[in-house]
């Protein structure tokens, strides 16, 4: 019994640490690539003749849904 109880603790721990650590890396990964994408359009949009106030109004909007508040 606490042969199995002990393995099947280690299991489920190493199980949930994967899973803990594929998920914010998923997280991670997919915010670097939204802040990317959200500066190269507002860099585009600058260069592009827009106006300094949409680009950077464009760029707090893009990058607001990441940060949970």
């Amino acid at each position: 019994d606490a042969a199995r109880r002990a393995t099947s603790d280690a299991a489920r721990r190493a199980t949930s640490d994967a899973a803990r650590r594929a998920t914010s890396d998923a997280a991670r990964r997919a915010t670097s690539d939204a802040a990317r994408r959200a500066t190269s359009d507002a860099a585009r949009r600058a260069t592009s003749g827009t106006p300094s106030r949409a680009t950077s109004d464009a760029a707090s909007g893009a990058t607001s849904h990441i940060w949970p508040t």
